[in-house]
């Protein structure tokens, strides 16, 4: 699918009105955890996602579910 050419409207901005668009935004996220335990493995991963959450309001965002995938020991 292309990438659209413009982020703002064509229209003249007289024309144009204001609105709130709300949405959900999902992302992939994989990072090594040291742990001594698959369950200890999730619980930090989930923990450091949730501690960054200052830098997502910032950008207007509002963490909701964390879905753990899966754990492999490596």
């Amino acid at each position: 699918m292309p990438l659209p050419k413009t982020t703002v409207s064509d229209a003249p901005k007289f024309m144009r009105a204001s609105y709130k668009v709300s949405m959900i935004v999902e992302y992939y996220k994989e990072m090594k955890v040291s742990a001594v335990s698959k369950d200890e493995a999730i619980a930090l991963a989930e923990e450091r996602v949730r501690a960054r959450q200052k830098n997502l309001h910032a950008g207007g965002y509002s963490l909701g579910d964390i879905e753990i995938l899966e754990a492999v020991e490596r």
